[in-house]
C-alpha cells in the first residue's frame, strides 16, 4: 500500500493500519467484487480532535506546482502544523509534505514531479498541534 507510511504515522503502527483498513472498507470502498472502487475523498489519512480548515481550495498555479490554501482566520491555533499528502492513483506514488505551512500561513505551495503532469491527483489536509500529538481528522481536496 503507497499510503502504508501515513497510516502506520497517523494511527499507530499495525493495529492502526488495521483499524484503518476497517473504516476504508465501510467507507470508502464502492461497487462489488471483483471490481472495487475506491472513493478517495472517503479515505481518512489522519484522525483526532484538532479543527480542521475552513474553504480549502487547490490549484495547479504551475505545470509542476500545485497551491493549497484554506481559511486562516478560523479554527485552532495559528501555529498549528499543516501536513499535506498527495497520491497519484495512476503511478500509486504518494508525495508527503510534512510540517509544510502553519495554520496561520492560509497556504502552501509544492512541487509535484514532472511524471505527475497529465495525471489524477489526489490531495488531503490535516492538522497537527505545534505543543501536543493532536491530529486533526484529514480533509479532501480536489484539484480546481
Amino acid at each position: 500500500n503507497c499510503l502504508r507510511g501515513v497510516f502506520t504515522r497517523n494511527f499507530g503502527g499495525q493495529y492502526g493500519i488495521n483499524k484503518v483498513v476497517a473504516m476504508v472498507m465501510k467507507t470508502a470502498v464502492a461497487s462489488q467484487f471483483p471490481d472495487f472502487l475506491l472513493n478517495y475523498s472517503q479515505l481518512p489519512v489522519s484522525a483526532g480532535s484538532l479543527c480542521g480548515a475552513d474553504k480549502l481550495a487547490m490549484k495547479r498555479i504551475d505545470v509542476q506546482v500545485l497551491q493549497v490554501s484554506w481559511d486562516s482566520d478560523l479554527n485552532g491555533s495559528a501555529g498549528d502544523k499543516v501536513h499535506l499528502v498527495f497520491l497519484n492513483s495512476q503511478t500509486k506514488t504518494v508525495l508527503e509534505c510534512y510540517d509544510c505551512a502553519s495554520r496561520f500561513e492560509g497556504k502552501a505551495e509544492i512541487q509535484v514531479p514532472s511524471t505527475w503532469v497529465q495525471t489524477d491527483i489526489h490531495a488531503w489536509l490535516y492538522f497537527s498541534s505545534s505543543e501536543t500529538a493532536k491530529l486533526s481528522d484529514s480533509q479532501y481536496i480536489s484539484i480546481q
